[in-house]
């Protein structure tokens, strides 16, 4: 997602009156559920040239868009007309959907721009280009894979956001000759439009996961222009059922644009006040508008291979050929199994590859690697290097709400990678080479999971962290 933030230092003017309805009833009939996180606004101006204040708005005076509800297998969805009204060049663009864009007799998809010999020659190639396999493995592959149609819900929303903090300055004591720090309280709320909302809106978790960790598909809004959809009329492929609009909304959509939104607005406010001393940073209210969502379904080849009996999934995007793919596990034919025995029995003796996974303080890891070349008022997570030579990887997942940013540090020195963000309830996997440890920059560190790791195997992700060449 990509947002514009517009600051406000303080609370909203006097002329600004926000009007909530107390009753839902209607709403709920518009949007297909009953809003649960947050009530929807509408804010109405005065200036000093208007007219007197007459009352607020009736509910059904507002231009609230229509949200279709999605239903398993049966929502049916149709290109707008484009002789109607000239629509947006994209449908990441900020202004909304075209209002007949409505729920007609077909399912508007993104075409298979790929064949499957594409897919078996993108496989191979990649297959070829894998090094230290299994004995055998390369001669015995073989690539099974079925057309899939994976709902996604796209478009745009809007939203207030409204928070107070607290804000750290230093100030000098004179009585006691001791610098002190003072910290007032802040009321903010930024105003922040999200017009790239996509998000895989499968049913099915495992399609979910593998579709929302694939960063190389270079998919958004903005590449998905209304010529390029397209009425799906093969009903043999497999389509997937996506979840409904509460779903999607309530448990995927809305708290990622909260957790997004409480980093935004922390960073702002970060650069607007020149401090880094901010605690006790809480949201205290969302409304939303613009909410413009709907349901396509883009193009995937699920594919399958089988190393020693065992399945591996190979994703790839129908429209432009790439792929995530889980490779076979470390070897390296007769001699790389030697080599694999030899270096578990040294392992073992020598206990170097065998430290927990722990969570630490700066200061303690200070004390632990007698270096002080840790930020001690960080959290660093610690996780076995990786073997000799060897390319490994690790699974991390955000169990909060909120999205938290880390960043690689080689143990026992200053060299580090980039700093990325781990999305509220996302889970991502990053090769590294050598011994590294995490640091939280931003965020919960309790809240991050180590779902796996793994010392050797690893090499097809990319260097997500920056690390692999240092």
């Amino acid at each position: 997602m990509q947002a514009n933030t517009q600051e406000h230092d303080t609370n909203r003017p006097a002329d600004i009156y926000s009007y909530t309805n107390p009753s839902t009833q209607n709403m709920s009939e518009t949007l297909g559920f009953e809003p649960k996180y947050s009530d929807f606004t509408c804010h109405v101006a005065e200036t000093a040239s208007s007219q007197p204040f007459m009352g607020y708005p009736k509910l059904s005076d507002m231009n609230i868009p229509q949200v279709p509800e999605v239903k398993p297998y049966t929502s049916q969805y149709t290109a707008p007309s484009l002789t109607a009204s000239a629509p947006p060049a994209t449908i990441g663009d900020i202004t909304p959907l075209p209002a007949n864009w409505k729920p007609t007799n077909g399912t508007m998809t993104l075409p298979f721009n790929k064949t499957e010999s594409d897919c078996e020659k993108i496989f191979y190639d990649w297959v070829s280009s894998l090094f230290l396999t299994p004995t055998g493995f390369k001669k015995a592959a073989k690539f099974l894979s079925k057309r899939y149609f994976v709902p996604f819900l796209y478009g745009n929303v809007t939203a207030t956001v409204t928070y107070r903090c607290q804000l750290g300055r230093h100030v000098q004591n004179h009585r006691t000759g001791v610098e002190e720090m003072i910290w007032d309280v802040y009321n903010g709320y930024q105003i922040i439009p999200f017009p790239d909302v996509l998000m895989c809106a499968d049913s099915d978790e495992e399609m979910r996961n593998s579709c929302e960790n694939l960063n190389q598909w270079n998919i958004s809004p903005k590449t998905i222009t209304y010529s390029s959809l397209e009425v799906l009329r093969n009903t043999g492929l497999t389509i997937g059922t996506p979840l409904t609009t509460e779903e999607i909304w309530m448990k995927h959509t809305e708290p990622h644009i909260r957790g997004t939104s409480q980093s935004r607005c922390q960073r702002q406010t970060e650069e607007q006040k020149h401090t880094r001393y901010i605690r006790n940073f809480e949201i205290t209210k969302m409304d939303y508008s613009n909410y413009n969502m709907n349901i396509i379904f883009l193009p995937v080849f699920f594919g399958t291979y089988y190393s020693e009996t065992k399945p591996y999934h190979f994703l790839i995007n129908g429209q432009n050929g790439t792929y995530h793919a889980e490779r076979p596990p470390f070897g390296a034919g007769k001699f790389g199994d030697v080599m694999k025995g030899a270096y578990n029995l040294f392992g073992y003796i020598t206990g170097k590859n065998n430290e927990e996974i722990v969570l630490l303080s700066g200061k303690e890891l200070v004390e632990k690697d007698n270096q002080k070349v840790y930020e001690e008022r960080s959290y660093f997570l610690l996780f076995p290097r990786t073997d000799p030579l060897a390319v490994g990887f690790i699974t991390l997942t955000n169990s909060s709400a909120y999205p938290v940013e880390i960043r690689a540090q080689k143990r026992r020195g200053v060299t580090v990678g980039r700093t990325v963000t781990l999305s509220a309830g996302s889970t991502e996997t990053y090769d590294y080479c050598g011994h590294w440890c995490i640091q939280v920059v931003r965020g919960n560190p309790k809240e991050i999971r180590v779902d796996r790791v793994e010392t050797r195997g690893g090499g097809t992700l990319g260097d997500k962290l920056g690390i692999l060449d240092k």
